[in-house]
């Protein structure tokens, strides 16, 4: 639980540093959105909230049920809904986006860039966790049009994207201790 809440005040300083004020602490039994528009209640003990992978598997939460998972390199990975824990010890998913290197997310969506999976290539996304909605952009221009028109899910000025091992190596710092 110690732990929890440390990784949970780390976020929320790198938030307050980024400029980022829409981060939400979570402690004991809460409520969150389940990514449907219901909510669940999660404990914070849960393999969600702790598990970091084995071997060459990484992953790290985001708001529940959604989780950043990276295979083979820690530089690249898929945002993924978090379905359970198997008996088997590993997590099941179903995956949401593609090859994502850079990510920035609050308490109501995820922004992220994406490549290609066949070639050169990139494409900009945007997740809304309660809805579970996903939008693609071909051009930051065009995401950022429509961040401008949707600014109660993040204000522009709050943006700060980092490369997903980044969020993963503050993850790990706070799950290992």
């Amino acid at each position: 639980m110690g732990r929890i809440i440390y990784f949970q005040l780390l976020l929320v300083s790198l938030s307050l540093f980024c400029g980022c004020h829409e981060m939400e602490t979570r402690t004991g039994a809460i409520s969150i959105p389940a990514g449907n528009g219901d909510t669940s209640t999660e404990q914070t003990s849960s393999p969600f909230y702790n598990y970091p992978g084995a071997r060459d598997y990484w992953r790290f939460p985001l708001v529940y049920p959604y989780q950043v998972s990276m295979i083979d390199q820690p530089s690249v990975g898929t945002i993924s809904r978090y379905l359970r824990m198997n008996e088997d010890g590993q997590i099941e998913s179903e995956p949401v986006s593609g090859k994502i290197v850079l990510l920035f997310f609050n308490r109501k969506c995820a922004v992220y860039l994406e490549k290609s999976r066949t070639g050169p290539g990139e494409k900009w996304g945007f997740l809304e966790f309660k809805s579970g909605r996903v939008f693609s952009f071909s051009s930051f221009d065009k995401l950022e049009s429509f961040l401008e028109a949707h600014p109660e899910m993040l204000n522009l000025n709050t943006l700060r994207l980092l490369p997903i091992e980044s969020h993963y190596k503050t993850f790990l710092h706070v799950v290992k201790k």
